[in-house]
């Protein structure tokens, strides 16, 4: 089999993927898929300042962002953004039920079709059994297991 090497010149136009999503109050949202110019500038919204001292992106910005540029007024391609860069406070304001379901279509449209389902396999409940539960909810073989702690005989040495 031949391979295709791709040319930008003759490339099909992207098309970004689009899902509506009904609120709370029964208006509609289109959530559509981010463009890379779009994802990188939330990529950057989402760096924390290089003396804060907390590893990785700031979370709380990466998902106000996301939204902000993800929910749109319609499907055509002249679709105004709903939350603009000076209005993207109120995304605070909306009901959390509805903040989660724009947050988690926008996340399903940025993900393929195999990191989702690898998520959803993470959290899949496993093999009903006879056992009983552990109190802690920690398996019976964990270390964590109440039936497997033991007290722990840590000799301190003195410092040096």
């Amino acid at each position: 089999m031949e391979r295709k090497i791709y040319n930008p010149k003759t490339a099909a136009a992207w098309r970004p993927a689009k899902e509506w999503v009904e609120l709370s109050e029964g208006s509609w949202v289109c959530v559509w898929e981010l463009s890379v110019p779009e994802s990188l500038e939330v990529g950057e919204a989402a760096q924390r300042h290089p003396q804060d001292p907390r590893p990785g992106a700031n979370e709380k910005e990466a998902a106000l962002w996301l939204l902000a540029y993800s929910c749109r007024d319609g499907e055509e391609e002249t679709a105004s953004r709903i939350f603009s860069d000076l209005e993207v406070h109120r995304i605070y304001a909306l009901p959390p039920v509805d903040f989660t379901r724009l947050l988690q279509a926008a996340r399903g449209l940025l993900e393929s079709g195999e990191e989702a389902e690898e998520r959803a396999r993470d959290f899949t409940a496993g093999a009903a059994t006879d056992r009983p539960r552990s109190p802690t909810g920690a398996s019976k073989n964990s270390t964590g297991s109440p039936a497997n702690s033991q007290e722990s005989e840590w000799v301190s040495s003195p410092a040096p």
